[in-house]
């Protein structure tokens, strides 16, 4: 797979799914093991060092008891800010 510049939105993802994370006491290991992502990918997404696939976001944010479409706005919301932040 080629190599990619990650985006402000792959940081917010990361953003938002160490935050909850956060909020469910839930150490990164735990949410790879719960979402079932090798702790070292899951490292990368947690990082935001690699783009999350679609797939494994639907799993990571099931893991912590929410859903994409119960976060879009969120992610979204995150994004804009970084982007304004020049981030």
């Amino acid at each position: 797979m080629a190599s990619r510049g990650i985006s402000t939105l792959d940081r917010a993802v990361a953003k938002r799914i160490r935050a909850l994370a956060d909020d469910h006491g839930m150490k990164q290991a735990d949410v790879a093991d719960a979402a079932g992502i090798t702790r070292t990918t899951f490292g990368r997404y947690w990082r935001a060092e690699r783009s999350m696939t679609l797939d494994d976001l639907e799993h990571v944010l099931a893991a912590l008891g929410t859903s994409y479409p119960a976060e879009y706005a969120v992610i979204r919301d995150i994004r804009r800010r970084l982007d304004a932040a020049g981030q």
